[in-house]
């Protein structure tokens, strides 16, 4: 029987490894091309008077297979001409320019002669191609590979882990006290990001509307709540872990916050490219190297395949430093459970909450644009370090971050409004993606002090228990309302009349609670449950309001 088992864990390994192997050959081939690997001749005399001077040529199947059209690159006789915009419409304006849409090439030569009877050779060139279908079928193979590898490595399947009886658990922790005011701000934080980005459909009533157009406005904010609160949540982690045990174990610390963030994001990106595979996603960038951006977390510094997934990569570099951080205090101090050992950490988190504000100062005297200010950790990365700092207040001096609280409970609430109305009044412009950031911070540093305050006065708050559910369950709904709404909003945006607009919009809602939901109920919260039975935590009993 043993030898048996041997020779089906052997061959799972063989199937595994083969199956890798040949998922990676595909996303070689179809990867590794140059520019010229995807190059087509315009025949000139294929080409078609157009709009505001232009001519026009349809673009081959084969080289609109590409998910980036800004990628094509025009050559007369062998020199790129100027690309004058990615649109449906012409761009009047200008020889040597070109503009494109999805099916088709307007060009004007450099001269302004007629391209049809000027003799010059005209080429069209696209720096990556890859077959939708091919990337679908590499990825699932090597999908495959990693689950008979790790069928035969370890000797069992992954799902398997998930049903409760058939992995061995490790010894039972009490339950985590759940803290219903963190909750509660991921909730405003997922509303206020879902007022930024879902566009209202036809017929909302008057008397809201300046209400919707000021959270709208606002709603950036929604993420710098998130970043403030992560902060606050993660190096709460690593502080009570030291508190109790005197050190941190830093590769444990990072495991277990990859079975928290990867899944849900694998998710989303694996169901992207299948999505790509049948239909057109005109907001998503589905291509090599975007996947890539994104499966390294780099997607804020160089794009990702949706425009929304920039801050996990904000998030995964914070969580890097951090452990870095400890991981260096642990190798050179002694352990201790006093506080010693943690002075560096304040210091740190105040250096970089100086140095973020007065980078995108600097920026913006030097005539930057201030959306990068916004996406860049070196610029933003202030947000969660403010986190850190109220959090390392709790640990340290626990009896004045108590009454602290207390004492916000009534005038915190007047001072969030002053630091946040800029914010909600104008926008992102200059200023407040400069010292605006700060005040949000700031702002999300009050909110959690004053509802932590509420909340040891009057423990529960039912009132406030739909925020919280949303809160519970926001990272599936942020990873999942920005692709829907791209899906959906044109077409309760289009519809003819106000009840088929209203139609579409709760068909949205619906499909948005019901995708994020799902994926939170049978792969996130299983696949924490596993995480907690083969990693658990180096903690007795957290207040935490996430996993």
């Amino acid at each position: 029987m043993s030898h048996s088992k041997s020779r089906v864990r052997s061959f799972s390994v063989l199937c595994g490894i083969l199956a890798v192997l040949v998922g990676l050959v595909i996303l070689l081939q179809h990867s590794s091309g140059t520019l010229a690997a995807w190059t087509a001749r315009i025949e000139n005399s294929k080409l078609e008077p157009a709009d505001g001077g232009a001519y026009a040529w349809s673009i081959p199947a084969k080289l609109r297979q590409t998910e980036i059209p800004t990628s094509v690159r025009l050559l007369e006789n062998g020199a790129p001409l100027t690309q004058a915009a990615t649109s449906n419409q012409v761009r009047e304006g200008g020889r040597g320019l070109f503009s494109i849409s999805l099916k088709q090439v307007w060009l004007s030569s450099t001269d302004g002669t007629d391209p049809r009877q000027n003799g010059r050779r005209y080429e069209v060139q696209v720096s990556r191609n890859v077959p939708k279908l091919m990337l679908t079928t590499a990825w699932i193979l090597i999908f495959l590979g990693a689950l008979f590898l790790t069928r035969g490595l370890w000797g069992f399947w992954i799902w398997s882990a998930l049903w409760p009886g058939t992995a061995q658990a490790a010894a039972p922790r009490p339950k985590p006290a759940r803290e219903w005011s963190l909750d509660a701000i991921r909730g405003i934080a997922i509303m206020l990001v879902l007022f930024a980005h879902v566009p209202w459909p036809k017929g909302v009533p008057d008397f809201p509307k300046p209400l919707l157009l000021m959270f709208n406005r606002g709603g950036w904010m929604g993420v710098d709540l998130f970043f403030v609160l992560s902060g606050y949540l993660i190096s709460g982690l690593l502080l009570e872990e030291w508190r109790q045990n005197g050190s941190v174990r830093v590769g444990r610390f990072l495991y277990r916050r990859a079975w928290k963030i990867y899944p849900a994001h694998w998710i989303l990106i694996l169901a992207t490219v299948v999505a790509a595979t049948f239909v057109p996603l005109q907001s998503a960038e589905v291509s090599i190297d975007r996947i890539t951006h994104e499966l390294l977390y780099l997607q804020n510094y160089l794009g990702g395949v949706w425009g929304h997934t920039w801050s996990l990569g904000v998030e995964e570099q914070f969580y890097l430093l951090l452990a870095f951080a400890f991981a260096l205090a642990v190798s050179q101090r002694a352990p201790s459970k006093d506080g010693e050992n943690l002075r560096w950490l304040p210091r740190l988190a105040l250096c970089i909450c100086l140095i973020c504000p007065a980078l995108r100062i600097l920026r913006f005297l030097h005539g930057g644009h201030y959306a990068y200010n916004y996406a860049a950790t070196h610029l933003h990365g202030d947000a969660l370090m403010w986190g850190v700092l109220l959090r390392y207040a709790r640990h340290a001096r626990p009896d004045v971050f108590v009454r602290w609280a207390d004492r916000l409970r009534w005038w915190g609430p007047p001072a969030i409004a002053v630091l946040l109305s800029p914010c909600f009044a104008y926008g992102r412009n200059d200023w407040t993606m400069t010292i605006g950031l700060t005040a949000v911070s700031l702002a999300t540093c009050l909110l959690i002090l004053t509802l932590y305050g509420w909340q040891q006065r009057h423990g529960s708050g039912p009132v406030l228990a739909p925020l919280c559910f949303l809160g519970r369950h926001s990272y599936t709904l942020y990873l999942w309302h920005f692709p829907l709404v791209q899906v959906m909003s044109p077409y309760y945006l289009a519809a003819p009349t106000a009840p088929t607009s209203m139609a579409w919009f709760a068909g949205y809602v619906v499909a948005t609670m019901g995708i994020s939901l799902s994926v939170s109920w049978l792969i996130e919260a299983p696949l924490l449950r596993l995480r907690d039975r083969l990693v658990p935590s180096g903690i007795g009993n957290p207040a935490t309001s996430r996993g």
